[in-house]
């Protein structure tokens, strides 16, 4: 597939997986697929510094390493202090935000590219007004070299699909009162999701069967 091929399957797969009908794990395959990236996390959290409740998504990524991370390497992270400011960081990459020799001198980073095999790392924070909090981060080994502006764009794009995708989950699961998975309700009724101009950029089974021909 072409780079247009890989962002509208990257956002059709966001949207599957925010009704149950696509797991998290293959969204964010297709998301790292758009952007050239080789490894993503996604965190649901009860409370924006909180990395320990909630549910983590490792994918494409040595989980060995993750208690190490919750239990030790995130209080020397020095990206998190950088969470108290999620308008101004809503994207954040860590290389524009640490210069590479500070990035060499990082009790963190010493850490972080052995256990994991991952250098730089692109992320994602929702907006402060929702009653949820989510972080999205993308790896990759410095053998890939750094992202380049056309990489961050396409993760800031595929970033606004991946919030409103965690907003239509987070109320599905708020309607139907259930904290699991929504995938058997959410399949019984027709969805169709808007992007801001009203255009369609995901259309379940189900409502494509209810209206045949139209969708």
């Amino acid at each position: 597939m072409g780079l247009q091929d890989d962002m509208h399957a990257a956002i059709a797969a966001l949207h599957a997986a925010s009704l149950g009908d696509a797991s998290w794990e293959h969204a964010l395959d297709r998301v790292i697929t758009a952007t050239g990236f080789a490894g993503a996390v996604l965190w649901s959290l009860r409370d924006r510094a909180d990395f320990v409740s909630g549910r983590t998504i490792w994918h494409r990524l040595d989980t060995a390493g993750k208690s190490d991370y919750l239990n030790h390497s995130a209080h020397i992270d020095p990206n998190v202090p950088l969470l108290d400011d999620p308008v101004t960081n809503r994207i954040l990459y860590d290389h524009l935000a640490l210069p590479e020799a500070e990035m060499n001198r990082s009790e963190y980073y010493a850490w972080h590219e052995p256990a994991s095999g991952m250098r730089y790392r692109l992320g994602g924070m929702t907006r402060p007004t929702l009653p949820f909090s989510a972080i999205v981060t993308l790896h990759r080994p410095k053998s890939h070299g750094h992202a380049t502006d056309a990489e961050i764009d396409r993760f800031r794009l595929l970033f606004d699909h991946m919030e409103h995708a965690l907003d239509v989950e987070y109320r599905l699961n708020l309607q139907r009162g259930m904290a699991g998975e929504i995938a058997a309700a959410a399949t019984d009724a027709g969805c169709i999701i808007l992007d801001h101009g009203g255009r369609p950029v995901f259309v379940n089974d189900t409502a494509r069967q209810l209206a045949p021909g139209v969708l």
